[in-house]
């Protein structure tokens, strides 16, 4: 399928509402609603993307979603990033990992203070 097409629009489309769908069924509520807010604000931002961008980050997501269907224990859901792929990160990129860590851990700690 070609990029930029009625069809790239609408793949790109079924799996956002995939990877929210999967949340709903397999994340506890508080890593959905981390995880549904970080996937909206992602997808927004890369509505316009060129195909440079938008390639890749179609990709990412489905292997995000391969990975979250996969996953039986919670515990093992996420994973730490290698060398390599923190090397291609951008600053913005690693600011937008930052700032995702920083809440994930605040929902951890209001979590295990209640």
């Amino acid at each position: 399928m070609s990029f930029g097409t009625g069809a790239w629009r609408e793949s790109v489309l079924h799996l956002y509402r995939d990877i929210l769908r999967t949340h709903r069924t397999t994340l506890p509520r508080t890593l959905r609603i981390l995880g549904d807010k970080y996937v909206r604000e992602e997808f927004k931002l890369h509505k316009t993307a060129g195909k440079q961008h938008a390639v890749p980050f179609v990709s990412q997501w489905q292997q995000y979603l391969d990975q979250l269907r996969r996953t039986s224990n919670l515990d093992d859901i996420g994973r730490h990033l290698s060398t390599e792929e923190l090397e291609t990160m951008d600053v913005e990129q690693r600011s937008q990992m930052g700032k995702l860590k920083k809440e994930a851990e605040s929902i951890g700690a209001r979590d295990g203070k209640g």
